[in-house]
């Protein structure tokens, strides 16, 4: 599986740029890639310019609990892409919902499908182990949302525990890929910041996959993220600003920590 991990944040049907999670503030992307912000041109030419095929789906809308992007999700799905879609999951209803669109799809060449539970958003502990049971643990991606390094969470109890507590908890309840995420690095330049994090968790939970991003620079910064123990990179910005190349994006899959 690739390390890299390309990232759609798609509002009001197009793809936008993240930055600092000030998500009124989004425009559309300017890409060196492609012309235009359609997600599914974008996805398309990350694909034929990468080689890349998974991808980091945030449904900006569904996060702000209007209207879902399902079209999206499932011309992507249709089109072979492996999603991870992130679009504001509270409990386990949301994520069956989510889950049904991808299962309805009958399609051969249909990509793999992971619902991702964000701190931002999800309810609690019990709506991990609900949504775990409901669907297992290959298709669920738990995201340790964090903001300048404390935790960016809906449910009060998470608000006021450390992240690495919050990341023991959900570990023991099944969960086996967690994306670590500092929304204050997103788009800034500014580094991912949560390699120390990245690092410790790799430590005590080996066999737990770890998805670091936002703020990714460089080619030195994605070799940072591979020696702290990630197991894969979401990066946006430095794919459509040309500030790394499809050499230096897959050097990395040879790569071992």
């Amino acid at each position: 599986m690739a390390f890299v991990i390309p990232v759609l944040d798609v509002r009001h049907g197009v793809v936008v740029r993240g930055v600092a999670g000030l998500r009124d503030t989004y425009q559309p992307i300017v890409s060196q890639l492609c012309n235009g912000a359609d997600p599914i041109c974008t996805s398309h030419a990350i694909r034929h310019g990468f080689d890349l095929n998974r991808l980091y789906l945030a449904d900006l809308d569904a996060l702000a609990g209007t209207a879902q992007q399902i079209e999206v999700w499932q011309r992507l799905h249709s089109a072979g892409f492996d999603l991870l879609v992130d679009a504001g999951v509270r409990d386990c209803p949301d994520a069956t919902e989510i889950a049904q669109c991808f299962q309805q799809n009958s399609r051969a060449n249909a990509g793999d499908w992971q619902v991702v539970l964000g701190l931002e958003t999800l309810a609690g502990l019990s709506a991990v182990r609900e949504i775990l049971t409901e669907l297992g643990p290959r298709h669920v991606v738990f995201s340790l949302d964090l903001r300048e390094g404390f935790p960016w969470a809906a449910c009060e109890e998470w608000r006021v525990t450390e992240p690495t507590i919050i990341a023991k908890q959900v570990i023991e309840a099944g969960i086996r890929e967690m994306i670590l995420l500092d929304v204050a690095r997103v788009g800034t330049g500014r580094g991912v910041g949560t390699e120390a994090l990245c690092e410790q968790l790799h430590r005590q939970h080996p066999d737990v996959g770890l998805i670091t991003g936002g703020g990714l620079r460089d080619r030195d910064d994605l070799y940072r993220q591979r020696i702290a123990g990630a197991s894969g990179v979401l990066i946006a910005s430095a794919l459509h600003d040309g500030r790394l190349s499809p050499q230096e994006v897959h050097e990395f899959d040879s790569i071992t920590t």
